[in-house]
């Protein structure tokens, strides 16, 4: 909620007309889901319980129950025929994230941008977007990485 409200009020008083702003996360599923706030992090709040047992060792964590969409009831809701950039940081989720979006919707998505934790296969979601008509470009760090994948369509 925190990060919403944050938001909400850097889109009024930036007067940015062109920007949606939700109150639902995304996730592999719709409905409700337990999100896990890192206190003092808010950037590192997840749904993924394996992410969760590493955030309450580092920062110590609270539970709030949200909405949930996923990345297809996006694209249906608002229409979104083409996506030339899709930022995904979802603390973990992305890979189950990805995986729920059907086949022909990754015909839409010009380039990814992903960021990988210690809890995601990141091979396993190289090969998989390579599967979808990407190439995939990581940098691997040692907790953390990042993903970038260019829809051979585009190219």
């Amino acid at each position: 909620k925190r990060n919403f409200n944050r938001l909400s009020y850097h889109k009024a008083i930036n007067n940015c007309h062109n920007l949606v702003v939700e109150n639902s996360g995304v996730s592999n599923r719709k409905g409700t889901a337990k999100i896990y706030l890192a206190i003092g992090n808010t950037g590192g709040h997840s749904l993924n319980l394996k992410k969760f047992k590493l955030l309450k060792e580092k920062y110590g964590s609270v539970v709030e129950t949200i909405n949930v969409l996923t990345l297809q009831s996006i694209f249906d809701k608002y229409k979104i025929n083409k996506c030339d950039f899709l930022k995904i940081d979802c603390e973990g989720e992305e890979f189950k994230i990805l995986k729920k979006l059907p086949r022909g919707y990754f015909n839409r998505i010009e380039k990814i941008s992903m960021e990988y934790h210690p809890v995601v296969d990141k091979f396993a979601v190289i090969k998989f977007l390579e599967t979808r008509g990407f190439k995939v470009a990581a940098l691997f760090g040692r907790k953390l990485g990042l993903i970038f994948a260019y829809n051979r369509k585009f190219l």
